[in-house]
């Protein structure tokens, strides 16, 4: 059937100027007379002027959000019943909710689907309009009608505009009577839903809802309409069935309102096949990325042990102890990336590793790996619940193999027994402190961290700096370096961006 567009005021609040513009120039095509705001003091400036039909809000506002402005707006009467849009680049449920109970009536997600953004607001702009030009009648009934004749005359031309309306409306529209004693009936649908079901509206009316709605959808169907008759606006996904069987999902934006003084529901319904197909792309478009990147950190760690075995095979070549010990070295650092990368592989989380599990793996590794010599050295453990990022991953990776073998290596001659101790903290600031730890003989005398020019002190010194962090050397006995660096907290692991 045809849509018809019915044109109204329009506010639109974001402080984006592209898609305000973008929406304007859309909403501006079918004869709407749109307005721009970029900020909360702008928008009020406006409404109070002049109060549109209907405004869409952007849910993130330079020092404001859209509930709070939400519920100035619903606190004044003079603007308590416009509708209210939402704008977010992502909803989660429970903000659905909080917005619905604070008289939201829809949202539109963040980048904006624009053929389902005018759909959405020519419905609400065609409900408003019902709305305000019921309350107008009811108005100018009062005022001017002075006998029974006139009344009737009168409620026939504003049940003849809200048929229209209600017909003309580009959404499935059900009045529903929650109270029936058979369950939930339909006593009115429009047009539109009258066609997509494959009904006349004869055939609807006066029959459950439950012969359009799932099976499996059907369950809390009772629960919904008490909720609803308490005064709740519900918005839920759900299954409708057509008359030849077929189905399709729809969201469902159902409230209570009065009509002839009697209670009744309204539920707006729509046709969200499109985007469940969409959703379902944008699923399987990521499944096969992260396959592509398991595969990208199973090569590099097949390369990296490729590296290593040429090294090994190397130093078996070599008589020359220092050259050989070199090799071991660089085969240490190769093997300390290479499990960065296969702990990537198996990781749920493409993006992130469980530091603390790395460590225990690297450092066993390079114990197992130790002469003989250090048999009598312990390895002490204490780690905290920690998510790196690969870019910060591996250099603090490269530091503690540095500083671990720098112990095996140095701290425990002539078969002297010790303890080699990591610790690993976090803060809820986001500060990271990574402590490695010897009992061993300590460093030379004199030793200065910022002077020292052995490889592996450089190393530790430019990768600290590559984390954004500092090292440094605490006092005490034996050799204790301390690292510490700074990341984006964000439930409880590191944030990947």
């Amino acid at each position: 059937m045809n849509e018809k567009n019915y044109a109204g005021s329009i506010l639109v609040v974001d402080d984006d100027p592209v898609i305000a513009e973008l929406l304007a120039k859309m909403l501006e095509k079918p004869g709407h007379t749109v307005q721009i705001a970029e900020d909360a003091g702008e928008m009020f400036s406006i409404v109070e002027s002049a109060p549109p039909d209907l405004i869409i809000l952007d849910v993130m506002l330079p020092g404001a959000n859209g509930f709070d402005l939400a519920v100035r707006l619903k606190e004044k009467e003079e603007t308590r019943d416009i509708p209210i849009i939402f704008m977010t680049v992502k909803a989660e449920v429970k903000d659905k909710v909080k917005a619905f109970k604070l008289g939201v009536v829809d949202y539109l997600t963040k980048p904006i689907d624009l053929e389902e953004a005018a759909a959405r607001i020519n419905t609400h702009l065609t409900l408003r309009r019902l709305q305000k030009s019921l309350e107008e009648k009811n108005r100018r009934l009062r005022r001017e009608i002075s006998d029974r004749k006139q009344a009737d005359e009168a409620l026939r031309e504003s049940e003849d505009r809200y048929r229209a309306l209600f017909n003309y409306a580009s959404d499935y529209i059900f009045i529903i009577d929650p109270t029936h004693k058979d369950g939930p009936a339909i006593v009115d649908v429009n047009e539109y839903a009258c066609a997509k079901h494959g009904y006349t509206r004869e055939e609807l009316v006066g029959k459950p809802y439950s012969v359009i709605d799932d099976i499996d959808s059907q369950k809390d169907l009772t629960d919904k309409a008490l909720r609803i008759l308490g005064g709740e606006i519900l918005n839920f996904e759900s299954v409708h069935v057509c008359r030849d069987g077929s189905k399709f999902p729809v969201e469902v934006s159902a409230r209570l309102i009065d009509i002839k003084t009697e209670p009744v529901m309204i539920a707006i319904v729509r046709d969200i096949t499109k985007r469940r197909q969409a959703e379902e792309q944008v699923k399987a478009s990521l499944k096969e990325k992260e396959m592509l990147l398991k595969e990208i950190h199973h090569r590099v760690k097949n390369n990296l042990q490729l590296i290593n075995s040429f090294l090994s095979l190397q130093s078996r070549r070599l008589n020359d102890k220092e050259s050989i010990a070199l090799l071991k070295e660089v085969e240490n650092r190769v093997n300390s990336i290479a499990l960065i990368h296969e702990k990537m592989y198996c990781s749920e989380s493409l993006g992130q590793i469980d530091f603390g599990e790395y460590i225990r793996d690297l450092t066993t590794h390079l114990f197992n790996s130790s002469p003989a010599r250090i048999s009598g050295v312990r390895l002490n453990l204490k780690m905290a619940d920690l998510f790196l990022v690969i870019d910060k991953a591996i250099p603090c990776a490269l530091i503690i193999n540095e500083l671990v073998t720098n112990s095996l290596k140095y701290a425990f001659p002539n078969g002297r027994k010790g303890e080699v101790s990591i610790e690993l903290k976090t803060a809820d600031s986001g500060k990271i402190t990574l402590t490695a730890a010897d009992d061993g003989i300590g460093l030379p005398a004199g030793f200065d961290m910022g002077k020292a020019t052995t490889l592996g002190m450089q190393i530790v010194k430019a990768l600290s700096k590559q984390v954004h962090g500092s090292v440094r050397v605490a006092k005490g006995s034996g050799t204790k370096f301390v690292l510490e660096f700074q990341v984006t907290k964000e439930n409880g692991k590191e944030a990947k961006s």
